[in-house]
């Protein structure tokens, strides 16, 4: 009897216990970062009446007889689900998602929480709002470089603190060159069109387009009066067709289309002939097979017409195709001049620009000299050949110094992505393979270098944007405020546009978070279950994400403590009335004596 009595006092103690953890997770609906707190139960000691006993012989086994003495408390677990993410209009509070906590420092100890409420003090020290403690982090050297396997520190960073004035050493370019550029082209004055891919001469209207000499002119192809079709492997000068009838004269001339006396035209001549010159000059040319000539053309016979090996050619030219001159610079002429004007190789050809049409895009690299002065440099892409552009500069900073050096060729595979790129080389006066740079001198601060690279610019389809995506130098400047971004980096802004990594959050990482002991103030200790700290960044080593400008709120859940409270209230009552009703049998067993 007295048994029953123990076992419901020990129900009051086990639910008392579980009504305050029920409390305290409800009177922490607010509080930031705060996890719920979970009570498990369970049976104490038993004592036994009789112990069990196998079968034997014709009996069989019995069960124990035992009787418990009550409940006990097992566990209280602090559970680690998320809370919802609240935004806020401070930049420097914090939000860790999933595993992961902040660790912040009283100089001595090191504590741990999900408490982002955090803030800058007077000196600069990042540090949780209420206590006072730091944040501990990595701060970043004079350049922004941050090493995180190092030792955590605290994290200070003063507003009005200076950035000193460095010197631009390299420009990183990126984006898109339009696939659908077209190829330049130049109208010259005698109405010739130059497609050119010339990579050391920019035209514009007006220029002389001298230098450029004759390298080679197509071969002609020639329809005869009978229909047939003669491809002329040599020069139409040494190379004539005999006729039957006297002798032609040439009557007119169009794009290298002659007209003759008889009505007849020629295609493809390669001699320069003029109105009024006889055509042909009568040598004999026969067969050699049933298609070839003796002078090494060949003869596609018209329909119904069947030539043999020692036959005579006897057929007048009707129609001569159109020329095209290859340059020595590269580009290609197609005459469209009347009369056409048939030029030899090593002719020069020396014309007036009258057009240009080509593919520029420009854009401006922000140099700063190491005193900080900022020397803006004109830079110009120009599309010089299919999947090739060049990269030059227009001579001169805005502030009047001269740049060399920034003269650049890409080169795309013909899936738009950066195959070569070769820097031109002025000695050789040609491109060799190799690294851009830029440079140019100063009065005041000396010659400022930079490497240029182009390796992460694209050809496709899309719209021309290529420009600058990197660089560094810059003027010196004043930093006027602090952000923090999802990677836990403390961002600095200054003065100046620029922008640097002044920190890093450190975040720490347990195997059992559960373990860690709660010290008040939303602070974590390690314990010897928790395990020791692993110290990490943000979405490494296990941690979770960071959300800037946000607080976890409590992971309490009001309809779930509610029904507890409910459960737990419910389970006292039962051991309070257990509690009576053994009282009162007890009373009863009492009154027996009277």
């Amino acid at each position: 009897m007295m048994r029953s009595l123990y076992s419901g006092v020990s129900g009051l103690k086990a639910y008392t216990t579980g009504m305050d953890v029920t409390g305290n997770n409800i009177s922490n609906i607010n509080t930031t970062g705060f996890k719920a707190g979970r009570v498990t139960y369970q049976d104490t000691f038993n004592q036994m009446l009789a112990s069990a006993s196998g079968s034997s012989g014709a009996l069989g086994g019995t069960n124990p007889k035992q009787v418990g003495l009550g409940v006990g408390v097992a566990s209280i677990d602090t559970i680690f689900t998320d809370g919802n993410v609240q935004a806020t209009s401070a930049n420097t509070d914090l939000c860790i998602s999933k595993a992961g906590f902040f660790i912040v420092s009283d100089g001595s100890n090191q504590s741990y929480t999900r408490n982002g409420a955090f803030q800058f003090d007077t000196n600069g020290n990042y540090g949780v709002t209420g206590t006072g403690l730091k944040v501990q982090g990595w701060m970043a050297d004079s350049t922004g470089k941050i090493d995180p396997t190092g030792a955590t520190q605290d994290l200070v960073v003063k507003m009005g603190q200076s950035m000193p004035a460095t010197a631009t050493t390299y420009v990183n370019y990126g984006k898109n060159l339009s696939a659908a550029s077209a190829n330049p082209t130049i109208t010259l004055s005698d109405g010739k069109k130059v497609t050119y891919n010339s990579l050391t001469t920019t035209y514009a209207k007006g220029d002389s387009y001298t230098g450029a000499t004759i390298k080679s002119v197509d071969s002609g192809s020639y329809t005869l009066s009978n229909g047939t079709t003669v491809t002329d492997t040599g020069s139409l000068a040494t190379n004539n067709f005999p006729t039957t009838a006297a002798a032609l004269t040439i009557a007119s001339g169009s794009a290298g289309n002659y007209t003759l006396s008889d009505g007849s035209t020629v295609t493809g001549a390669t001699s320069g002939l003029a109105v009024g010159s006889t055509y042909p000059d009568g040598t004999g040319v026969t067969f050699t097979s049933a298609t070839a000539l003796s002078n090494g053309a060949t003869v596609t016979p018209a329909t119904g017409i069947t030539y043999a090996s020692g036959d005579s050619f006897t057929a007048k030219i009707k129609t001569v195709n159109s020329r095209t001159y290859t340059l020595s610079d590269g580009a290609s002429v197609t005459d469209t001049t009347t009369p056409a004007t048939v030029l030899a190789v090593g002719a020069t050809y020396p014309l007036t620009i009258t057009g240009v049409a080509q593919t520029d895009v420009s854009s401006t690299i922000s140099a700063y000299d190491s005193q900080g002065v900022e020397h803006k440099i004109p830079v110009t892409m120009t599309k010089v050949a299919d999947n090739t552009w060049t990269v030059k500069s227009s001579g001169k900073t805005d502030t009047g110094y001269d740049v060399s050096g920034l003269n650049y060729k890409l080169v795309f595979d013909t899936a738009g992505k950066y195959s070569t790129g070769s820097t031109w080389d002025a000695t050789t006066s040609s491109y060799k393979t190799g690294i851009s740079a830029a440079s140019f001198a100063t009065t005041q601060a000396g010659t400022v270098s930079m490497a240029m690279d182009f390796s992460a610019v694209t050809q496709n389809s899309g719209s021309t944007e290529a420009q600058v995506t990197d660089q560094d130098g810059n003027a010196a400047g004043s930093l006027t405020s602090v952000s923090i971004d999802v990677n836990g980096y403390l961002i600095g802004s200054y003065d100046n546009s620029k922008t640097k990594k002044e920190g890093q959050i450190a975040l720490a990482v347990f195997n059992n978070p559960a373990g860690l002991t709660k010290s008040g103030s939303s602070l974590y200790a390690e314990s010897q279950n928790s395990g020791k700290s692993q110290v990490t960044t943000v979405g490494h080593g296990g941690a979770g994400t960071l959300t800037p400008y946000a607080l976890e709120m409590s992971n309490v859940d009001l309809s779930t403590e509610f029904s507890n409270m409910i459960v737990t209230q419910r389970a006292f009552q039962s051991n309070s009335k257990m509690i009576t009703v053994a009282d009162e049998m007890i009373e009863t067993l009492v009154n027996m004596k009277r």
